[in-house]
């Protein structure tokens, strides 16, 4: 595999000044390319940036806040502030579904797909994965 195919489904999001003493973040990098084994899959994918940030404030003053953020949350000293984002979704939307499972999955989490399908999303369709017993 050449090394360009990993920085590009792994990115380096954060790019540091020469001297170290400061840095940028670049989300757009993230989610836009995948492994060609997955080339099949027809797929929308969404990435939803969260900071625990005010964003009512001057744009001047924004910039400044989002690095000083950044840097805290780098340097361990600031958390995301809650541990999820619930998205809610129209339930037709999950009567339309069509899930791959990872070529990974255990028998024990088949189980709980399969279960979360009859519970919540019975017309939802679930497929192994072409690379099924390959990892």
């Amino acid at each position: 595999m050449p090394d360009t195919i990993p920085n590009f489904l792994y990115p380096h999001v954060a790019s540091f000044a020469p001297d170290n003493s400061s840095f940028t973040i670049n989300m757009s990098k993230l989610g836009r390319y995948k492994n060609t084994s997955w080339s099949f899959q027809d797929e929308w994918r969404y990435i939803i940036n969260i900071l625990p940030m005010n964003m009512n404030q001057p744009v001047e003053n924004l910039e400044t806040a989002a690095t000083i953020m950044a840097n805290r949350i780098l340097q361990g000293v600031e958390k995301q502030k809650f541990p999820y984002y619930d998205m809610h979704l129209d339930d037709e939307a999950f009567n339309n579904m069509e899930v791959t499972l990872s070529p990974a999955i255990s028998s024990g989490e088949r189980v709980i797909v399969d279960a979360l399908r009859s519970t919540y999303a019975p017309k939802m369709t679930i497929s192994n994965s072409s690379l099924y017993g390959t990892m």
